[in-house]
């Protein structure tokens, strides 16, 4: 139904009409169009599919904090286990020298 490409186009209703008043009335029809694609099954599962796909990419960047997270914490306590490793070992002597004292003496 366009007939120019200026300013002004051709009407059905005759005489010439903006551009701006044409834009108005197929706003209604656009708008429609608009929401009967939104509804469709196709476009629900899209947009779903498109949901889970932000939630997947959020649980991936919580995941990803929380092993740099866990990362640190057991770096930390290997940090501290090595420290503690003479103490460890004291230890296992006083219960070495506890159990001979209780195998020699009391059995």
């Amino acid at each position: 139904m366009v007939v120019t490409v200026d300013d002004t186009q051709w009407s059905p209703c005759g005489g010439h009409t903006s551009r701006t008043a044409i834009m108005l009335l197929a706003l209604p029809i656009a708008v429609l169009l608009y929401q009967r694609a939104r509804s469709s099954p196709t476009s629900q599962q899209v947009q779903q599919q498109a949901e889970t796909v932000v939630r997947i990419d959020e649980n991936v960047d919580e995941t990803l904090a929380n092993v740099d997270a866990a990362q640190t914490y057991l770096l930390k306590y290997l940090k501290n286990i090595s420290s503690n490793r003479w103490l460890m070992m004291k230890v296992f002597f006083v219960l070495m020298v506890f159990m001979i004292f209780f195998m020699v003496f009391v059995v």
